[in-house]
C-alpha cells in the first residue's frame, strides 16, 4: 500500500478532523464559521458610577439585528466621544497622560475591542461610540455620574405610622461615605413579601434628584412588613426597613349587624361599628344619618358630629315585606361619604283584624254582583298569612240579598250568613235584585267596622245593553252604496234587563267613517232605545277596508270591559246607482259669451224594479246664474235646494233641459253641476259636470244679425238690455219669428 494518502481519502476524514478540532481554532475568524452582519455598537461594562480617576475598562461590541455578537470580514473604525471635559479614553489600564485615544478598531472577523476611561472632574457624562458613514447605529450610554465617592447605601424614610388605606410619602436617599450621594444615577427597584401593597415601578435617578427622591406607597392590609430597595445592576447596594407595622387606618365604611329577618312592629338593636379599608374595626367620630327601603319605619335620629363610634343603636320596621329590603347609613361628617347597609326581611306581626274590601265599592246595579273580599292583617295593615277558623260575613236580616259563591273554606250557609276558614284572603259574592243599602257585619276577628253596600237600579250596564242590526246578526253585514240602507239600534239596560233613559241633561249621538251617512239624531222609539239609519252615499276610496259606526254620550265615546270602544261595522257594497244621469250630446263643445243665455238637456232613468217617487234635481253653477230645469215646456216644482223629479219608473227615463245665464264677467270658468238625490238628502247618482268654454269676443244681441266684435265695456248694457226683453219666469232663446216681431 502506497505511504501516500489518496485524495478522497483525505475527504473522508475531513468530518472527523473537524469533530476533534479545539473551539480555540474554531472561532468566528475561522474561515468555515457562518457570520451574520453587524447591525449597531453597544458599549459594555458601564458601572451606575464613575469614581473620579478611576480608570474604568469598556468595550465597543457588534451586534446584529437580534442582539447577538457580528463579525465583518474587515476591520471596522470606531470613534469615541465623552461630554465630560476631562474625561478621555485610553488603550491600556495605566490611562498614562500622553497616551489618549479617540477610537479603537475592530479586527476583521472579530466582533468587539476593548479600551479604558478615566474622568479628572466630578460631573454627569454621557459616552457614545459610532463607526462614523459606516452604517452602523451608534451606541450611547446612560447619563452616569462621576463621584468622588461611591454610593454605599439607600436609607428610607415614611413620612408618618402607616395605616390601611392611607397613602404615604416613602423617601429613598443614596448614601456615600460622606453623606447623599448626589450624583448617583443608577435604577433602583422596591421588593417585599407582603401582598397588601403595590409597590412603585423602578426607578432610574437624574441629575435634578440629586441622589433623593420620594414615593408614594398605600397600604391595604394591616400587619408587619418589610421594604427593600436594590440597585438594579448591583444588588449590594441597597436600603431596608425590616420590620414596621400597618396600623388600623381611618373609618371608610361602616357594618350593621342587623338580623336578616324581623318581624313588624318590634323594635331591634344593632351595632354601629366602623370599618377601614381591609374591613378592619376602627373607630370614628362624627354625624351618620339612616335611611331605608322599607316605606314605614322608625329609625335612629342623627349622631351628633362629635358622636364616637361604634355605637348600639334601635330601629323598627313597620311595613312588612316578602323581599329583603336595604337599611343604609351614611356619613355626614368626614367628607368621605362612608357608608354601610344591611338587608333585612320584615315579616308581618301576629293576625289583629280583617279587612272587607268591596268590589265594585262604589255603587252596585241591581241584579249585580259584589264581591267582598276579607283580608286578614296585623296592626300595621300588614297582610298576614294565617288561618282563622269561624270566619263568618252576614248580612241585614231584613235585605233582599242573596249568597252567590265564596271561597272561604270548609264553608256553610246559614239563613244571612257565610262561615268557614280563611286561610290568607278571600272572597264572598253576594247579588241583589232590588235597589236597597245592605249592611253586612263579620265576625271572628275585629273588623274596622260594619260595612254598608249600596245595590242601585236604572244602571246601565254594558253587559246587558245591545248595539246591533236590526235586519242581520252578521257582524259586518254589506251596505250598497247610494239606496242601500241599514238600521242600527241602541238599547241601554241594566243588569235586570230594564231599559235605562238617558240621564236628564245628556244628548246621545253617532259616529262613522266617511263617507257613511248616519240618520243623526236617532229615534228614540221607547225610553231607553234608538233607532239609527245608516246609508252609503258614494264608494268609499278603498272599499275593502269596513266602515265603523260608535255611539257618543255628551260626545264622549262608549268603551267595553275589555277596553275596546263599542262599535259596529258594515261592508261597503259599491255597485252602479239604480238611477242613472247622462248628459245628452256629451261630447260636443260648447261656447258661452258674456251674458248669453244658454241650455243643456240631460236624461234621468231608472234600472231598479220599484219606481223612485221622491227624486230631487240638484243644480250648481259656477259662472251661470239663474239655472231653471224644464220638462216639456213645464219648469220643475223647486225642493229645497233642488227641484223635484216626477216618478222615475224603470224603462221611461225622462229628459230634462236646463237654461242658465252666463255672467257678465268675461274669461270667467263657465259650468253647471248636475246630481239627483232622494227627498232625504241622500245621493242617488253621481255628479254630472257641463262645461262651457268662455267666447267673449262676440255677442248675440238678439237681432237676427251675424255676430260681431264689441267693446267689453258695452258688455254690462247689453246683459241689462236682454234681461229686459225677455220674461222673468222662463228664460229661453228667441226664436227667429220672434225677433223679427219685436
Amino acid at each position: 500500500m502506497s505511504r501516500r494518502l489518496r485524495p478522497c481519502g483525505l475527504l473522508l476524514l475531513l468530518p472527523v478532523l473537524m469533530a476533534n478540532t479545539p473551539p480555540s481554532l474554531a472561532g468566528a475568524s475561522s474561515p468555515l464559521a457562518a457570520t451574520t452582519a453587524p447591525d449597531h455598537i453597544v458599549l459594555e461594562g458601564l458601572p451606575n458610577e464613575l469614581l473620579l480617576y478611576q480608570c474604568v475598562k469598556l468595550t465597543a461590541a457588534l451586534r446584529d439585528s437580534s442582539g447577538n455578537p457580528a463579525t465583518t470580514s474587515g476591520a471596522v473604525q470606531v470613534q469615541l466621544y465623552s461630554t465630560l471635559m476631562g474625561g478621555a479614553f485610553y488603550p491600556s489600564e495605566y490611562c498614562s497622560a500622553g497616551t489618549e485615544i479617540a477610537g479603537v478598531t475592530i479586527a476583521a472577523g472579530t466582533s468587539s475591542q476593548f479600551f479604558w476611561y478615566r474622568a479628572t472632574v466630578p460631573g454627569a457624562v454621557t459616552i457614545s461610540a459610532s463607526d462614523g458613514a459606516g452604517g452602523l447605529s451608534d451606541a450611547l450610554s446612560r447619563l452616569l455620574s462621576v463621584v468622588a465617592l461611591p454610593t454605599l447605601e439607600f436609607r428610607l424614610e415614611m413620612s408618618a405610622a402607616p395605616q390601611v388605606g392611607v397613602p404615604i410619602e416613602l423617601t429613598v436617599s443614596a448614601k456615600n461615605a460622606s453623606g447623599v450621594a448626589t450624583g448617583y444615577s443608577g435604577t433602583i427597584q422596591f421588593y417585599t413579601k407582603a401582598t397588601g401593597v403595590t409597590l412603585p415601578a423602578n426607578y432610574t435617578f437624574t441629575p435634578n434628584d440629586a441622589g433623593v427622591k420620594k414615593f408614594t406607597l398605600t397600604f391595604m392590609k394591616k400587619g408587619v412588613y418589610e421594604l427593600t430597595v436594590t440597585d438594579t445592576a448591583n444588588t449590594q447596594l441597597l436600603g431596608r426597613i425590616s420590620s414596621f407595622e400597618v396600623l388600623t387606618g381611618p373609618a371608610v365604611a361602616f357594618t350593621m349587624n342587623l338580623p336578616t329577618d324581623v318581624t313588624a312592629g318590634e323594635p331591634v338593636e344593632f351595632k354601629v361599628v366602623p370599618v377601614d379599608a381591609d374591613n378592619n374595626p376602627t373607630t370614628y367620630l362624627g354625624a351618620v344619618h339612616f335611611t331605608t327601603t322599607v316605606p314605614k319605619a322608625e329609625l335612629p335620629i342623627d349622631t351628633p358630629n362629635d358622636a364616637p363610634l361604634p355605637v348600639e343603636l334601635t330601629v323598627t320596621f313597620f311595613t312588612a315585606s316578602s323581599m329583603p329590603q336595604e337599611f343604609r347609613i351614611t356619613d355626614l361628617s368626614s367628607g368621605r361619604g362612608s357608608t354601610g347597609t344591611s338587608q333585612v326581611v320584615v315579616h308581618p306581626a301576629a293576625l289583629k283584624k280583617v279587612e272587607l274590601t268591596p268590589s265594585p265599592d262604589d255603587e252596585v246595579p241591581a241584579c249585580g254582583p259584589v264581591t267582598i273580599t276579607l283580608t286578614p292583617k296585623d296592626e300595621y295593615d300588614n297582610v298576614v298569612d294565617e288561618t282563622l277558623s269561624g270566619a263568618s260575613l252576614c248580612k241585614a236580616q231584613d235585605s233582599s240579598a242573596t249568597f252567590d259563591s265564596t271561597t272561604l273554606k270548609a264553608h256553610v250557609v246559614s239563613g244571612d250568613c257565610v262561615t268557614g276558614v280563611l286561610t290568607g284572603s278571600a272572597q264572598v259574592v253576594w247579588k241583589d235584585m232590588k235597589e236597597e243599602n245592605v249592611e253586612f257585619k263579620f265576625s271572628g276577628a275585629n273588623v274596622d267596622g260594619p260595612l254598608v253596600i249600596h245595590w242601585k237600579a236604572g244602571l246601565p250596564s254594558i253587559e246587558t245593553s245591545t248595539f246591533r242590526f236590526l235586519q242581520t246578526s252578521e257582524l259586518r253585514p254589506e251596505l250598497r252604496t247610494y239606496t242601500g240602507e241599514l238600521k242600527l239600534e241602541l238599547a241601554r239596560r241594566d243588569l235586570c234587563g230594564t231599559l235605562v233613559p238617558l240621564a236628564a241633561g245628556s244628548r246621545l249621538s253617532f259616529a262613522g267613517d266617511e263617507p257613511l251617512a248616519l240618520g243623526n239624531p236617532a229615534t228614540e222609539v221607547e225610553p231607553g232605545r234608538w233607532l239609527l239609519p245608516v246609508r252609503l252615499p258614494q264608494c268609499p276610496a278603498d272599499p275593502s277596508v269596513p266602515l265603523a259606526i260608535w255611539p257618543l254620550i255628551n260626545d264622549h265615546e262608549l268603551y267595553l270591559p275589555d277596553g275596546k270602544r263599542a262599535e259596529r261595522f258594515v261592508t261597503p257594497l259599491c255597485l252602479p246607482p239604480l238611477v242613472q244621469l247622462q248628459l245628452l250630446n256629451e261630447g260636443a263643445k260648447r261656447f258661452a259669451a258674456p251674458g248669453t243665455v244658454v241650455e243643456f238637456e240631460v236624461t234621468v232613468s231608472n234600472s231598479g224594479d220599484a219606481p223612485i217617487t221622491d227624486g230631487v234635481l240638484m243644480l250648481s253653477g259656477n259662472g251661470l246664474m239663474s239655472l231653471e230645469p224644464i220638462i216639456d215646456d213645464k219648469p220643475l216644482t223647486p225642493s229645497g235646494e233642488g227641484f223635484t223629479l216626477p216618478e222615475l219608473s224603470k224603462g221611461s227615463p225622462v229628459t230634462v233641459k236646463i237654461t242658465a245665464q252666463a255672467s257678465t264677467q268675461s274669461r270667467e270658468t263657465l259650468e253647471a253641476l248636475v246630481w239627483c238625490v232622494n227627498a232625504s238628502g241622500d245621493r242617488l247618482t253621481e255628479q254630472q259636470t257641463v262645461s262651457f268654454a268662455p267666447d267673449d269676443s262676440k255677442v248675440d244681441v238678439g237681432c237676427g244679425c251675424h255676430a260681431a266684435a264689441l267693446p267689453s265695456q258695452l258688455f254690462p248694457w247689453l246683459a241689462l238690455l236682454m234681461a229686459a226683453s225677455r220674461p222673468w219666469k222662463r228664460l229661453r232663446r228667441l226664436r227667429r219669428g220672434e225677433r223679427n216681431g219685436l
